[in-house]
C-alpha cells in the first residue's frame, strides 16, 4: 500500500500515517538518539515511547540515517504495543 501522511517531520508524518491506519490515537513519549561508532558514516540508534489507553511501549532502530532510525524505533515500538494486546 502506498500512504501519504503529513506533519513537522519525517517521524511525524509517519506517525500520523500509522495513527490513521491502525486507528489507535497514540502519542510519542520518550525519545532518545545518538550514534553507534564516530565518523560522519556513523549509525543512528533510537529509543523511543509509545502511550496509548495508558500503555507505553518502547522501540529502537538503527540506520545509517537517523530519521530512518527514527522510523523503525516507532514501527518497533508500535508492534510491541499492537503485540502486547493481541496475546
Amino acid at each position: 500500500r502506498r500512504l501519504t501522511g503529513h506533519g513537522n517531520g519525517r517521524l511525524d508524518a509517519v506517525a500520523n500515517i500509522l495513527k490513521a491506519y491502525t486507528g489507535i490515537p497514540f502519542s510519542l513519549n520518550g525519545y532518545e538518539q545518538h550514534a553507534l561508532t564516530e565518523g560522519t558514516s556513523a549509525k543512528a540508534i533510537t529509543y523511543l515511547s509509545v502511550t496509548a489507553d495508558g500503555e507505553s511501549c518502547w522501540g529502537a532502530g538503527v540506520h545509517d540515517d537517523s530519521s530512518s532510525a527514527s522510523v523503525r524505533a516507532l514501527c518497533t515500538a508500535l508492534n510491541n504495543l499492537l503485540s502486547r494486546r493481541e496475546g
